[in-house]
């Protein structure tokens, strides 16, 4: 499975997201809306943010790696799950 993300370098959310948007977390200190969410995705759906737990086994695109192929996101990921609340 392959996911694509806006950006994986953001330690803070972007000020006006798309519904949809999604960005990978990689920042040791994120911060506002993704405070404590180091190493997982977040994705803007229904005017607020929902935190993603990668899985094992998948591949990450970025527009940050412009002509790249898709590389694995992180040792582990896999695709997308939501966090239970």
């Amino acid at each position: 499975m392959q996911l694509a993300v806006l950006d994986k370098d953001r330690a803070a959310p972007p000020a006006s997201p798309a519904e949809g948007d999604r960005y990978l977390i990689v920042s040791g200190n994120p911060s506002g809306a993704w405070t404590g969410w180091s190493g997982r995705i977040a994705r803007f759906q229904d005017g607020g943010w929902l935190s993603l737990k990668p899985l094992a086994a998948g591949r990450l695109m970025s527009p940050t790696r412009p002509n790249s192929t898709p590389s694995p996101a992180r040792p582990g990921c896999r695709s997308a799950r939501p966090s239970p609340p």
